[in-house]
């Protein structure tokens, strides 16, 4: 109940953390598809540079809230707040699972893999910022969860699982190397069960395609490529920077183990105990699953500990070679964490100092943990007064102090700012197809859509000042760190 304080928290303070700028994009999106006017995030030009299933579950909450930009963010915060709930539940499931029959065991590892999945200071962060991680790591839950308890001889069975599958695409889209990797290693798998390997690698694809083709179409339609916007406009290679490759892996380690990531606490050695931590994970995942691959009922479990492993491979590789936002490697990777604290929870409950303190400690030591995690969780992420959302507390107020309404307004950071002002046009194409994929000058596309104001940051703001021939830019306020400007 501890984090769920901050949804009654006071409006003045509501929109600021455990918010970020980037979450405001989407949640911009979400309010326009919720109050009619469509995936745009301008009200003019359609967008797609977000998480489509994201978007689509929070556009009811503006439906009912009626488009309020403030209010409806305690709606989105209790959102998230059950879906971390729902990804605690889904890991401590997948847990039990590893141990079989023991029953025992089974029940000391859900325990252990829940209150792992509460106390992590990591998880709330990324679950809980108004981005779509949470919805994602509760999807992933969910397909696991399914792919160890259907009835793997039913052809309906498969296409429904397949159908997860492609929610989980829609709740993040590098999902597709999951879909990829599960359909290949059913097509491998040499199973005498039926359906055939051929018919379940054909059913889990298809079916997942079928599920999020619309979003291929809606790409396809708004930017002329499967990627989104966002994904075109931060595209770039880390590949061979080694200190990119290392914060990847810092990132892996953290998601495999996710208690022990607290943002910088320990500096380089606590960096260097992550990535070891994780290896290590990762190695018991890799025993684990040669250990159930000889077990009679194993082959599920085996099969997804051996794609888990796969995927998180597949991620890495996909982000240093295609993404140059490698802050953002710890979202990124955190989708390990449902690989690793299931095999985490189930290595320690088979420890026999546990399971001797097992009836007086573990519930107490579980729940213990999960109620302090959950305070620490509001307190971290609870406003800092002196380092606050400056895009709310600068940018927004300096351009509704001066713009005058209806009148649009452009920026590069335009994330906090076109959620709670109408008219925003992105300037840093995530969500501008005409940016993101022409490499137009965005000061001819200003002029194309008649955009005579500018607000950004004082760095960002040296671009407007250089002198065009027969365009005028004249400073009319500042305000912090940000400043804003007029075409005359």
């Amino acid at each position: 109940m501890a984090p769920l304080l901050l949804v009654l928290r006071p409006a003045s303070v509501l929109a600021d953390k455990p918010f970020v700028e980037d979450s405001y994009y989407a949640l911009t999106v979400a309010r326009n598809l919720g109050t009619g006017l469509g995936m745009t995030s301008d009200g003019e030009r359609p967008a797609n540079g977000f998480q489509p299933l994201w978007v689509v579950l929070n556009a009811p909450l503006y439906a009912v809230a009626g488009g309020a930009r403030e209010g409806t963010l305690r709606l989105v915060l209790a959102f998230q707040g059950a879906l971390i709930a729902a990804s605690a539940w889904f890991a401590a499931g997948l847990a039990r699972s590893l141990c079989g029959g023991d029953a025992v065991r089974g029940r000391r590892a859900a325990w252990i893999a829940g209150a792992a999945w509460l106390a992590s200071p990591h998880l709330w962060r990324q679950s809980w910022n108004g981005l779509e991680t949470g919805l994602y790591l509760a999807a992933l839950g969910a397909v696991w969860t399914a792919y160890l308890r259907m009835d793997r001889t039913r052809v309906r069975s498969w296409l429904l699982f397949g159908a997860l599958c492609g929610l989980s695409v829609l709740a993040r889209i590098d999902a597709v190397f999951l879909v990829i990797l599960l359909s290949g290693a059913e097509l491998l798998r040499g199973s005498p069960e039926r359906p055939g390997r051929i018919a379940r690698a054909a059913a889990v694809g298809g079916a997942a395609l079928l599920v999020s083709s619309w979003w291929w179409i809606w790409n396809l339609h708004v930017s002329g490529s499967v990627m989104p916007t966002s994904g075109q406009a931060t595209g770039g290679s880390h590949w061979g920077e080694w200190s990119s490759v290392k914060l990847l892996l810092d990132a892996a380690g953290a998601g495999l183990a996710p208690p022990l990531w607290a943002w910088s606490f320990g500096g380089e050695p606590m960096s260097w105990a992550r990535i070891a931590a994780g290896a290590g994970v990762l190695a018991l995942a890799v025993r684990w699953a040669m250990r159930q691959a000889r077990e009679p009922d194993g082959g599920s479990r085996a099969a997804w500990l051996g794609v888990s492993a796969l995927f998180a491979a597949a991620l890495g590789v996909w982000y240093l070679a295609s993404s140059r936002m490698n802050f953002f490697y710890p979202r990124y990777m955190s989708s390990c964490a449902v690989l690793g604290v299931p095999v985490l929870a189930a290595w320690i409950a088979s420890l026999r100092p546990v399971a001797a303190a097992e009836r007086v400690l573990a519930p107490a030591a579980a729940l213990a943990a999960a109620a302090c995690a959950s305070g620490m969780a509001a307190a971290v992420n609870s406003p800092d007064r002196r380092a606050g959302n400056v895009m709310l507390t600068e940018q927004t107020a300096l351009v509704r102090k001066h713009v005058p309404p209806g009148e649009g307004v452009a920026a590069f950071q335009s994330g906090t700012l076109g959620y709670f002002v109408d008219r925003v046009v992105n300037l840093d194409g995530k969500l501008n197809a005409d940016l993101a994929t022409k490499g137009s000058d965005f000061r001819a596309h200003l002029r194309e859509r008649g955009i005579r104001w500018f607000c950004d940051d004082a760095t960002l703001c040296r671009l407007i000042r250089r002198e065009v021939p027969g365009e005028t830019w004249s400073r009319v306020d500042a305000l912090g760190q940000f400043e804003l400007w007029r075409r005359e």
